[in-house]
């Protein structure tokens, strides 16, 4: 992990993901998904998915994404995702 991801930020981009507070029996993060420019931009959440078995991006309606923010969130989708099933089998074994 680079500097980058610790402050939220995806590496090499503008995308921020800033985790947002469980509420009670919650066993999954959520994340707002935005630009961090100027002025913020939301652009979505990822939540975990539970018929896929992963995190998943819920982009906001007319928001327009090219290939750097794409990637950038599905590598974030992706690490969570092993974060997650690491966790459920350690809490399992």
């Amino acid at each position: 992990m680079d500097k980058s991801e610790k402050r939220g930020f995806a590496p090499k981009s503008f995308l921020r993901f800033t985790a947002i507070e469980l509420g009670p029996g919650c066993e999954t993060s959520n994340w707002l998904v935005e630009i961090a420019y100027r002025t913020p931009i939301t652009l979505g959440m990822i939540w975990w998915h539970s018929p896929l078995g992963c995190y998943a991006f819920f982009p906001k309606p007319d928001t327009i994404y090219e290939t750097t923010c794409l990637r950038g969130i599905a590598n974030f989708c992706e690490r969570q995702t092993e974060t997650q099933r690491r966790m459920g089998k350690a809490k399992a074994g």
